[in-house]
């Protein structure tokens, strides 16, 4: 209703749903009070001139909510669900999300109806509560915290991690840290979407050998130039569509990806930007015109085990012009798994074995044994006996 408007100002108070881009590109608004809202729409406020936010009571936050405004300060007292790209490019400082931000994953439920809007089935699945980039691409940003009480997210050192099925997920590295170097925590398995997007002082990332999955734009435009990943196989990296109709014409994009009928384009179809930019750049570098766009190297470097695997694939070697191997060769995840069954026999001493009453007890020893075994077993390549 007010978007686009000249409104500068807008008492909320007693409003718990604020509808989406209900107030999108409105300027010159620069003060509205939010405390009473509990739904906030998806662009509701993008592009404003909002400075603060007060959304205690706020459990809900659509996609690109506050994007691009100036806003320097949120509070949160109730949020439950924040959508993909929420606050990018805000000026935010610091981040708290409430002890109320608990579960990773949320029942989302829609209804599907009949020729006569009837509701003939109701369908419900899993969707992510920390929607990817929600902080993204956020230069003054330097710490993402965690009130205590979440159950499944935690802030490392400022860095928002959530607690997974199978281990961590790097949600959202604050683009502002002034640290030239990160080591992804122990335990990780997946870096999500925009995670480091735009960072603006990080030269290198170094990742643990459980990590499996790279999500789409997770080092989009970001100052990283040295990756070092331990894990044998290389993980996933994970692609997004490119829909021309979404791409101004007058950009480079669009020349990569519009639409044509002359097969100088690339047209609409999934695309890698895992690492810096689109790596379509690379792979397709001989359709441009060298006078128009020069596709130069992207001036990554890659370091991977010497025994690594699927890391000299066309994405992966046109993502980094530079990749070197380490001098030993590195326990892949088999010899991964067999070294944590082994491990999980340290909790059992011999005088617990000797001292044993119940049949149970022993059970659960030769149980963790005999799993230990198992694993040792499946271990059969040469280079990792």
């Amino acid at each position: 209703a007010f978007a686009g408007t000249a409104i500068t100002t807008v008492n909320l108070s007693g409003v718990t749903t604020v509808g989406q881009l209900a107030f999108y590109r409105a300027t010159v608004l620069r003060t509205a009070d939010l405390s009473s809202a509990v739904t906030v729409g998806d662009g509701a406020f993008g592009g404003t001139a909002l400075t603060t936010a007060n959304l205690v009571s706020a459990k809900s936050i659509g996609n690109s909510a506050f994007a691009d405004t100036p806003l320097t300060s949120v509070t949160f007292g109730a949020l439950e669900s924040v959508g993909a790209y929420a606050f990018t490019r805000t000026r935010l400082t610091s981040v708290t999300l409430p002890a109320t931000f608990k579960k990773h994953k949320a029942d989302y439920t829609w209804d599907i109806l009949d020729e006569k809007g009837r509701v003939k089935e109701t369908k419900t699945r899993k969707v992510d509560t920390y929607g990817i980039g929600a902080f993204s691409a956020i230069p003054t940003l330097t710490e993402i915290l965690v009130a205590p009480g979440s159950d499944d997210f935690v802030s490392l050192d400022g860095v928002l991690y959530a607690k997974g099925a199978d281990g961590l997920i790097l949600c959202q590295y604050p683009a502002g840290r002034t640290a030239t170097a990160y080591t992804l925590a122990a335990g990780t398995v997946s870096v999500e979407g925009h995670a480091f997007e735009d960072t603006r002082n990080l030269v290198s990332v170094e990742f643990p050998y459980t990590v499996k999955r790279i999500g789409a734009y997770a080092f989009y435009l970001a100052s990283v130039t040295h990756y070092t990943f331990n894990s044998v196989e290389a993980p996933a990296l994970l692609a997004s569509y490119v829909d021309p109709a979404s791409v101004r014409s007058d950009t480079l994009l669009y020349t990569i990806f519009g639409e044509s009928t002359d097969g100088s384009t690339l047209e609409s179809t999934i695309y890698y930007a895992n690492f810096y930019d689109f790596v379509a750049k690379r792979v397709y570098k001989d359709i441009f015109n060298p006078e128009f766009y020069d596709s130069k190297d992207f001036g990554l470097h890659l370091t991977v085990p010497k025994n690594g695997t699927g890391y000299d694939t066309e994405i992966w070697t046109n993502f980094f012009g530079d990749i070197q191997k380490t001098a030993e060769i590195l326990p892949d995840s088999t010899t991964h798994e067999a070294f944590d069954a082994i491990d999980g026999m340290k909790d059992y001493a011999l005088d617990d074995i000797r001292t044993a009453t119940t049949l149970a007890a022993l059970e659960d020893v030769s149980a963790k044994i005999l799993a230990a075994r198992r694993a040792y077993n499946k271990v059969t390549t040469t280079d990792q006996l």
